[in-house]
């Protein structure tokens, strides 16, 4: 089984990586197998430690979610979830 390092907005810890190759496609990221609650440069460090690739969830900066899956560009070239964009949602204060 494969595992990777990922940080969601405020959670972050070890997931498993779901093989997609015999579609063509790169692995999915799936569920958390552990939590962590270093900081987050804590956590990069130990990923490197422990030899695991980190991959770290875009944050919309419109609402503030963690972004799973598609998303889009602001004209300002913000990280901007598909519900903000066709809401065109005031920013919330970070």
């Amino acid at each position: 089984m494969d595992i990777t390092g990922i940080i969601a907005g405020d959670e972050q810890g070890i997931c498993n990586l779901i093989d997609m190759t015999y579609k063509g496609k790169d692995p999915q990221v799936g569920d958390f197998i552990i939590k962590t609650r270093y900081s987050k440069d804590e956590f990069i460090k130990k990923c490197e430690q422990w030899g695991l690739d980190l991959f770290e969830y875009p944050i919309c900066n419109f609402c503030r979610k963690v972004i799973h899956g598609m998303y889009t560009i602001s004209r300002n070239g913000e990280d901007v979830c598909l519900d903000c964009e066709a809401k065109e949602k005031p920013r919330k204060e970070k």
